[in-house]
């Protein structure tokens, strides 16, 4: 609706509110502290605005919420353990904001978490080992950050439901987790831009319902195993300047879902015959 200003701290005086949509306007400014008053709010969206300063320390005893939408704000500072108090969180996405320093270990205190969406930020370190035991989630989106260390290798072991799984543009080093194929829900992987530097573990091509894989500007070196032609439902496949050599293996011209291929920058040989 093109609104803007500050948010008026009167707004908590609404204590039977339950659901919060302030997305896409221009709303400025800090989140007012009185906002801590409405208790029973289980939504709060407020994407697509440009609120700034630090997470507030009272979204913390907002037990009832459900989903914590802050997706494209100037917001700034690190993330406050507190945020682990918020225990029916299903959906937290801080993506598109200044974030930055660690992810907290206490993220992974979120059980019945579906979503984590923390992409385009500043964040470092490793990604808190907590968080692969939270077996209800879907989506882990850490995309474009400044993340490091290496994956788990079982990391699969309790995520079966998860579908969605971007990591590209960090440091990510280390193997590629052998455990990918018990992710058995999973459909779109993005890894590329990291420094993945061994090859291609043979796990991944026993994820069938993968529809996008994305392995490009990393040091996989070695082939492209045949076993990719068991990804029938693969849609979008692009491993770019990842060192890999020998042959295109002929069984990805039998996944005819395919819409796009990319395998530029690499040191493959062959010939492609076109029917």
């Amino acid at each position: 609706m093109a609104l803007e200003g500050t948010i008026p701290p009167h707004l908590g005086n609404l204590s039977f509110l339950v659901s919060l949509d302030l997305s896409t306007n221009n709303f400025s400014g800090h989140l007012p502290y009185e906002l801590f008053h409405l208790r029973r709010l289980k939504f709060m969206n407020l994407e697509i605005n440009k609120f700034s300063g630090q997470l507030p320390s009272w979204l913390g005893v907002l037990a009832e919420l459900q989903e914590l939408i802050l997706y494209n704000n100037s917001f700034t500072g690190t993330i406050p353990p507190f945020l682990s108090n918020i225990s029916m969180l299903e959906n937290l996405d801080l993506s598109s904001n200044f974030l930055h320093g660690m992810i907290p270990q206490e993220v992974g205190n979120l059980h019945h978490l579906k979503i984590l969406n923390m992409q385009y930020n500043q964040f470092v370190g490793s990604v808190p080992l907590t968080i692969f035991n939270i077996s209800s989630l879907q989506a882990i989106a850490f995309a474009d950050n400044s993340l490091s260390a290496n994956l788990p290798m079982d990391m699969c072991h309790r995520l079966a439901n998860l579908q969605w799984l971007p990591l590209s543009f960090n440091e990510l080093h280390s193997k590629i987790p052998s455990s990918l194929y018990e992710c058995s829900e999973l459909q779109i992987l993005s890894l590329s831009y990291n420094k993945f530097n061994v090859p291609i573990r043979r796990g991944i091509w026993n994820s069938t319902v993968l529809t996008g894989l994305f392995l490009g500007v990393n040091n996989l070196e070695g082939e492209i195993p045949e076993d990719i032609g068991n990804l029938r439902n693969l849609e979008l496949l692009s491993i770019d300047y990842a060192r890999l050599i020998g042959r295109i293996p002929s069984s990805i011209f039998n996944i005819t879902s395919l819409k796009g291929i990319s395998f530029m920058g690499n040191n493959l040989t062959g010939t492609i015959h076109l029917v």
